[in-house]
């Protein structure tokens, strides 16, 4: 039965697909005479679907922003398996050039009532999803009471890459003192060498 609803989102989605234009990322909505916008709509279970067959990046981003409320409903929704709130993160970090999937992102990042490990997941997103201009939303998590998110902060900052990142990580080896914190860090810091 759940694999018959599954093959019916899939088509579903599939037609809806086809016969809705679309823009490439970055494009205004609406075509040149300000008519239909350039996404249709997407359904939490047209989301499931594509969640279900692990869909690649280059699919994320064909729905464009009409894919974070539902990823969002997922990777927030307090009865979601923790798998699925994981995936449907990753999700929204590979939406990058859709400026929308960030803010879904920065929110699970720094929000202490979120479970530790969808906080680790969102920062090294919102990294992915935004590069060097996620900086200034994962340096502060380097303060964070909580070891594994400063650790987590840390490979999200190297994901980012730059300059910035690179000093933020500097500056707080001098001051962390958990040794998992300072590892991860000091392993980041390599990798950032060139």
């Amino acid at each position: 039965m759940a694999l018959a609803r599954t093959a019916l989102a899939v088509v579903a989605f599939g037609a809806t697909a086809m016969l809705s234009p679309k823009a490439a990322p970055g494009q205004p909505a609406g075509g040149a005479d300000g008519g239909a916008a350039p996404y249709a709509s997407v359904s939490v279970q047209q989301v499931e679907a594509l969640l279900d067959r692990r869909a690649g990046p280059d699919e994320w981003r064909r729905l464009g922003p009409a894919a974070v409320p539902p990823l969002e409903k997922i990777a927030r929704g307090a009865g979601t398996p923790q798998r699925r709130r994981e995936e449907a993160i990753r999700s929204l970090g590979a939406l990058d050039g859709i400026p929308e999937a960030a803010a879904p992102l920065r929110q699970i990042a720094s929000d202490p009532r979120a479970p530790e490990q969808d906080r680790c997941s969102a920062a090294f997103a919102l990294a992915q999803q935004q590069g060097a201009a996620a900086v200034a939303d994962l340096e502060p998590l380097l303060q964070d009471p909580s070891e594994s998110l400063r650790a987590g902060a840390a490979r999200g900052l190297g994901q980012a890459g730059g300059d910035d990142a690179k000093k933020a990580l500097e500056d707080r080896l001098e001051q962390e003192e958990a040794p998992v914190v300072r590892e991860a860090i000091q392993r980041t810091l390599t990798l950032m060498q060139p």
